[in-house]
C-alpha cells in the first residue's frame, strides 16, 4: 500500500515540474555601428521580471542568450550609444536581424569606462597587431606597421622585417603583386580605421611559399556587416626635401548580400636626397657629394566585388592598375687624391621608369558544418616596364652610356586550401598551389667608350608546384604546437637569344618543414619557439649566360648551373602583459649566391660570375615595448 501512495503521489508531481520547466531556445544577435562595424563589450539583456538573462557581445559584436518560449524585449546599452530595445518573438533557435545604435550626444560629466583591448598578442605562429587600439595614432597602415614588432618602415616607406630584408605582404590573405615604391604608395592610401588587425609571421606557416628569407605581414581590413555606402577624400602633401602630392579616393557599398569596392589614387611631385661620403684606403681620399631627384608620379586603381551566394557560400573579383613613373636625375661630383696628385669629376645620370602593373583575380569560399572551409583562387598578373639610362662624365672621368630595357613578366598562379577542426584540440590545414612565370627581357647596350655595342635578349620561365598540410595541436589550455610541411617542385627554362646563343633546363624538388611550440605558463607570460627551412631560389638576373661589359677590364656574367640556397631558421621569443616582447634568433644559409671574380693575368680582365659560393650564420636579439598608460596615449620603444 505504501509503495502505490509513492508511485501516485510521483505521477501527480512530475507533470508538475515539466509544467514548470519551460522550453529554452537560443536567442542570436549582432550589434553593429552606423558604419556597420562590430560594437564590442555592448550589454545586451532582458527587461522581463522574471528572466535576468543577459550577454555581452564578442569582438565580432555576436551575443546569444538562452531564453523561453513567448515574447520577449531586449535592451541594448553600449558606452557611447544610445539605447535600443527590440521585441522578438521566440518559439525556436532564433537569428535576430541586425542591431544597429546610434552614436549618443551625451557627455558623461564623470568617468570614461573603458575597456582595454592588448596592443600584441602571441599566437602560435604569429604575433597579432590590434589596429584599432592604434588608429588614433595612425593615419594610414604604413603608420600601423611602424608599431608592429620586429618590422621596420625607413623614411622612403620601405617595408623590411629585422635581420630579413624584405617581407611578402598580404591583404586579407592575398598577395600584394607589388613591392619597393609601389607597395609604399599603396600602404600610405590604405586609411588606419579601415584595417582590423595586422599579423607578422617571422617564421611564416607551411600555407605560404618557401621562397626567399622574408616574412610575411597579413594586413586584415574591417568588415562591414550591415548596409553601408561610404568612403574617403584626401589629399596628403609633403613638404622638405620633397613636394609631393598624394590625392586619394575609396569608396565602398554593401547592400545586401553584395560588396562592392573601389579606389583611386595617384601621386605628384618629387623627391629629393643628398648623401655626402668620404672613403680612405691605400694613401688614397675620394670625397663624393650626390643629388638625387625622384618623380612621384603614379596612378593606382583598384575595383572589385563580393557576393554571398548563400550563408556558407561566396565569390569575388577584383581588378587593380597600376602606372608608376618614378624618374630619377642624378647629379654627383667626386674629389680625390692619390699618391699620384689630385683630381675631380662629375657626372650626370637620367633614368627615366615607366611601370605598368595588371592585376585580375577570382576566388571562391565555401564553409561546410562543424567549422570546415574550402577558399579557391586564381590570379593573373602581368608586369611591364620601359627604362632608359644616360650618363655622361667630365673631368678626369668621361664615361657615359646609353642604355636601354624593355621587360614584360606575366605571372599565373593558382592556389586551394582546406581547413577542418578535428574533435576539440586539433585543427588541419591543407593545400595545392601553383605559379608560373615568364620573364622576357630585351636591353640594348650602347655609346660607352672602347666597348661595343651589346644585344641582351632573354627569355626565363619558372613553375613552382607545391602542396602543403598544417596540424594545430591544443596539448593544453597552456600549450600549443603547431606542425607543418610543404612540398615545392621547380622547373625552369632560359633562352638567351641575344649576342649569344643558349639554352638551358632545371628541376628540383624540395621539402620545408615547420614547427611551433606556445607555451603560456602564466595570464602575462608566453614563451613562444620557432624552427623552418627556406629556399633562396636563383633570381633570372643571376642565371642569364649573358656577358655584360661593364668595362674595358670587367665582365659580369649569369651562372646557368646555380643551385638554389637553403637556409635553417630558429627563433626564441618571450612576451611579458603583451607589451614587453624579446626575441634571440639564429639563421644558417649554405649554397648562398654571390658574386666571385676571377681575374686573366694576361689580359687583366676581371670576370664576374654568380656561384653558389658561401656560407652564413646570423644571430639576431631584438627586443620592443609598447606603453599604454591612457586610452589616449601610446607610444613604443624598440632599438634595432
Amino acid at each position: 500500500m505504501r509503495n502505490l501512495i509513492l508511485v501516485c503521489l510521483a505521477a501527480s508531481v512530475l507533470p508538475l515540474f515539466a509544467i514548470a520547466q519551460p522550453v529554452r531556445h537560443t536567442l542570436r544577435g549582432l550589434v553593429l555601428d552606423g558604419n556597420g562595424y562590430p560594437v564590442e563589450f555592448a550589454t545586451v539583456s532582458l527587461t522581463d521580471t522574471l528572466q535576468r538573462a543577459g550577454a555581452i557581445t564578442a569582438a565580432d559584436g555576436a551575443f546569444s542568450l538562452q531564453v523561453a518560449e513567448g515574447r520577449h524585449t531586449l535592451l541594448v546599452r553600449c558606452i557611447g550609444f544610445e539605447e535600443q530595445e527590440v521585441t522578438v518573438e521566440v518559439n525556436a533557435d532564433t537569428e535576430l536581424p541586425k542591431i544597429i545604435l546610434k552614436p549618443s550626444n551625451t557627455e558623461l560629466d564623470a568617468a570614461i569606462v573603458q575597456a582595454k583591448r592588448p596592443v600584441v598578442t602571441r599566437a602560435v605562429d604569429r604575433v597579432i597587431l590590434d589596429a584599432r587600439s592604434l588608429s588614433r595614432a595612425s593615419t594610414n597602415a604604413l603608420d600601423l606597421l611602424k608599431h608592429a614588432p620586429g618590422v621596420l618602415v625607413d623614411m622612403q616607406g620601405n617595408v623590411s622585417a629585422v635581420g630579413k630584408g624584405k617581407v611578402i605582404v598580404l591583404v586579407n590573405g592575398r598577395k600584394l603583386q607589388m613591392n619597393g615604391a609601389e607597395l609604399a604608395a599603396y600602404l600610405r592610401n590604405l586609411q588606419a580605421s579601415e584595417v582590423e588587425t595586422i599579423e607578422v609571421m617571422e617564421t611564416p606557416p607551411a600555407k605560404y611559399s618557401a621562397e626567399g628569407n622574408a616574412g610575411v605581414i597579413n594586413i586584415v581590413e574591417r568588415k562591414h556587416l550591415s548596409d553601408y555606402l561610404g568612403g574617403a577624400v584626401q589629399d596628403q602633401h609633403y613638404v622638405d626635401y620633397v613636394q609631393m602630392n598624394e590625392p586619394y579616393l575609396t569608396l565602398k557599398a554593401k547592400l545586401g548580400k553584395l560588396l562592392l569596392y573601389s579606389k583611386v589614387s595617384g601621386g605628384l611631385g618629387w623627391r629629393e636626397y643628398h648623401t655626402e661620403t668620404t672613403r680612405r684606403f691605400a694613401g688614397q681620399e675620394w670625397a663624393t657629394s650626390q643629388k638625387k631627384q625622384v618623380d612621384n608620379r603614379y596612378l593606382d586603381t583598384k575595383v572589385g566585388a563580393d557576393y554571398d551566394i548563400t550563408e556558407t557560400l561566396s565569390v569575388g573579383a577584383y581588378y587593380a592598375f597600376l602606372k608608376f613613373i618614378p624618374n630619377e636625375e642624378i647629379d654627383d661630383a667626386s674629389i680625390f687624391t692619390t699618391p699620384g696628385g689630385t683630381g675631380k669629376y662629375s657626372g650626370h645620370n637620367s633614368a627615366s621608369y615607366d611601370v605598368v602593373r595588371h592585376n585580375a583575380n577570382l576566388h571562391l569560399t565555401q564553409a561546410f558544418a562543424g567549422g570546415r572551409a574550402l577558399s579557391l583562387e586564381a590570379d593573373y598578373l602581368l608586369y611591364t616596364l620601359q627604362h632608359r639610362g644616360l650618363y655622361s662624365a667630365q673631368g678626369a672621368s668621361g664615361y657615359r652610356f646609353d642604355n636601354s630595357l624593355n621587360r614584360k613578366i606575366p605571372t599565373y598562379s593558382a592556389r586551394v586550401d582546406f581547413e577542418s577542426p578535428v574533435g576539440e584540440r586539433v585543427k588541419l590545414e591543407a593545400g595545392a598551389s601553383y605559379v608560373y612565370t615568364q620573364t622576357q627581357d630585351s636591353a640594348d647596350y650602347r655609346s660607352r667608350p672602347a666597348l661595343p655595342d651589346q644585344r641582351d635578349r632573354f627569355r626565363y620561365t619558372e613553375g613552382v608546384a607545391a602542396l602543403y598540410a598544417d596540424a594545430t595541436v591544443f596539448l593544453h589550455s597552456k600549450l600549443a604546437l603547431k606542425l607543418g610541411l610543404r612540398d615545392e617542385f621547380t622547373t625552369t627554362h632560359g633562352v638567351q637569344s641575344g649576342d649569344r646563343r643558349d639554352e638551358f633546363n632545371r628541376s628540383y624538388n624540395n621539402l620545408f618543414p615547420t614547427v611551433y611550440l606556445r607555451y603560456a605558463p602564466a595570464d602575462r607570460h608566453v614563451f613562444a619557439l620557432s624552427s623552418s627551412t627556406r629556399i633562396g631560389r636563383p633570381s633570372f638576373v643571376s642565371v642569364n649566360p649573358f656577358s655584360y661589359y661593364n668595362d674595358a677590364y670587367s665582365v659580369w656574367v649569369g651562372n646557368p648551373q646555380l643551385r638554389p640556397s637553403l637556409s635553417y631558421n630558429t627563433s626564441l621569443t618571450y612576451t611579458y602583459s603583451n607589451n614587453l616582447t624579446t626575441s634571440f634568433s639564429y639563421r644558417y644559409v649554405g649554397n648562398s649566391i654571390v658574386r666571385f671574380g676571377i681575374t686573366d693575368p694576361a689580359t687583366s680582365v676581371t670576370t664576374s660570375i654568380w656561384r653558389n659560393a658561401a656560407t652564413t650564420q646570423a644571430f639576431i636579439l631584438q627586443a620592443s615595448y609598447t606603453w599604454n598608460p591612457a586610452f589616449w596615449f601610446e607610444g613604443q620603444l624598440s632599438p634595432v
